[in-house]
């Protein structure tokens, strides 16, 4: 169960609540910002590799190829921060979530921009899913919900990611859907389809 939410100044692997990082700034991004960055490289995946799509190849290449767009494109306007795919790490250890209230599961998010070493920079997260996978997307949404809680459990702030940003991508062969996450929750006002004729 959730037991504190005291996460302000912590970062559990800064000794003393002093950052590692004392120049960078948490990002200040507009989430508005975010998404025209995000809709922009996904569109860019569909009018450059639609081969991808309509061959079904592995999300992983896929979520690759986005990631290639966005970091090429936009890397200047997160400057500081690392843009990662399939980061396995927190800290030194691995990234694991809590399921229930003892389970922890290790988990690699498809895409996230952070610091690399420390949970104070944690900027956005995303899931991906491809329209041919039929795995439940509620494991994916279970998980953006952990890694935007600022609540820890079991007073496990190791554990604690406190992403500003969940995101999910389900890619259809003719649109796509975002879903967003902040604060452990669904923030259904962002959550949209978009054409990849527009």
């Amino acid at each position: 169960m959730p037991l504190n939410n005291n996460y302000s100044t912590l970062c559990f692997n800064c000794p003393n609540s002093k950052c590692l990082y004392p120049g960078l700034k948490p990002n200040n991004q507009k989430l508005s910002t975010l998404r025209k960055h995000l809709v922009s490289s996904v569109k860019k995946l569909y009018a450059n590799d639609y081969h991808l799509i309509s061959n079904m190849v592995n999300e992983v290449d896929i979520v690759a190829h986005i990631w290639y767009y966005f970091k090429s494109n936009y890397a200047s306007n997160y400057q500081g921060y690392d843009i990662d795919i399939e980061y396995n790490r927190c800290g030194n250890d691995p990234k694991g979530i809590y399921y229930d209230k003892y389970e922890i599961r290790n988990t690699r998010p498809d895409f996230i921009i952070h610091k690399r070493g420390c949970n104070k920079y944690n900027f956005a997260v995303m899931e991906f899913k491809c329209y041919w996978n039929y795995e439940d997307r509620n494991e994916d949404y279970n998980k953006l919900i952990h890694f935007t809680n600022n609540i820890s459990y079991n007073n496990d702030f190791q554990k604690l990611y406190n992403y500003t940003h969940g995101i999910f991508v389900e890619l259809l062969k003719s649109s796509f859907k975002i879903k967003w996450f902040k604060n452990g929750s669904e923030y259904s006002g962002y959550n949209a389809e978009y054409s990849i004729g527009d």
